[in-house]
């Protein structure tokens, strides 16, 4: 029978079927009757948070995606500016940029990379509201430049992207 401190229990439960086949001693687990009405409780308790784990889950999983989406279809547009020729090293829209600038081009570019980390290990509802206004920072910033790239697939992308912020919003909104 098992009981006692932990290193015992251990040992029982290891080596108690060797030691009561091979030798003297008898070894064995001895469960006490359950009370019926915990273990109702205990199990809908389960079920409940198991199904609300699952759904939290599967929405962080989806935010997550949708924000590597937004990553990767930024990253496509860079891409082909330089395969297309459309831009000179250094600059943007014909200006040449400071150091300073660059770190916030990449402080901005950076976001969507922690959103899709940030996504996996905050629950809501805190993060439920970081991911509405991000997504929003992140349609309006791209709204206002679309008309300044002059390239069909650069708009194309942009859109792209705007539907990717758009559905960002709607998941995070739904997320109960």
């Amino acid at each position: 029978m098992t009981g006692g401190a932990n290193a015992q229990m251990m040992e029982a439960m290891l080596y108690g079927p060797l030691k009561s086949r091979n030798g003297k001693q008898q070894m064995g687990n001895l469960l006490a009757q359950p009370n019926q009405k915990d273990l109702e409780y205990d199990r809908a308790k389960l079920v409940h948070n198991v199904a609300r784990n699952r759904i939290m889950e599967n929405i962080q999983i989806k935010l997550a995606a949708l924000w590597t989406c937004l990553m990767l279809t930024y990253l496509l547009g860079d891409v082909l500016r330089i395969f297309s020729g459309d831009f000179k090293p250094g600059e943007i829209m014909g200006q040449r940029l400071s150091q300073g600038m660059w770190l916030g081009v990449a402080v901005v570019m950076l976001i969507p990379i922690l959103m899709v980390f940030l996504s996996l290990i905050l629950n809501q509802p805190a993060h439920r509201w970081v991911h509405m206004i991000v997504a929003a920072f992140f349609f309006l910033f791209n709204a206002v430049g679309l008309p300044t790239y002059p390239s069909l697939y650069d708009k194309f992308l942009i859109v792209v992207g705007l539907g990717f912020n758009l559905i960002t919003i709607w998941y995070a909104w739904s997320w109960t």
